[in-house]
């Protein structure tokens, strides 16, 4: 058997890199939507005046100067909820007391919330407070905080990468 007569090997290598391009644009496709992506929010976006109220309370949250660290103590290997310890301090580094509010766990990727608990504080540690969530996987994790001091109102949307030895 000779070589191929170029009549044949080049429209035979065409459809070849055709074949093989439409194949990896399939295998692509299907490898994206295997991990089920990026989720679309099931609710409407923030728009006109409500929105416009959203941005005044974060930017009055923002002049209030509190800072924020967010502990997390692990994964939940078993199923159970994760202690998760914020600490708040003001502008001056001092705590933060006598808060009440909550905190919400989230995905980047996912769409809704994953879970969320009532800020707890923790006995001796002013400043300290702990919330119980679902932390199940490793990777980006968003813990948006609502908490509410008289009528102080502090938003704050903190995102760790998490991983099995985070403490």
């Amino acid at each position: 058997m000779g070589p191929i007569p170029a009549k044949y090997f080049w429209p035979g290598f065409v459809t070849l890199l055709l074949v093989f391009s439409v194949g990896s644009g399939i295998a692509t496709l299907m490898a994206a939507k295997s991990g089920k992506g990026p989720q679309i929010m099931p609710e409407e976006p923030l728009q006109g005046e409500q929105l416009q109220k959203h941005l005044d309370k974060l930017q009055a949250s923002n002049k209030l100067g509190w800072s924020v660290e967010v502990h997390p103590s692990g994964i939940a290997n078993d199923g159970h909820p994760v202690d998760v310890e914020i600490e708040m301090t003001g502008p001056d580094g001092e705590p933060i007391t006598d808060l009440e509010g909550s905190v919400a766990l989230k995905r980047p990727s996912l769409a809704g919330t994953l879970g969320s608990d009532e800020l707890r504080s923790v006995d001796g540690r002013p400043g300290v407070y702990r919330v119980e969530v679902p932390i199940n996987q490793r990777g980006l994790w968003d813990f948006s905080i609502k908490a509410r001091r008289g009528d102080q109102l502090f938003l704050k949307t903190e995102r760790r990468d998490i991983v099995p030895s985070d403490r």
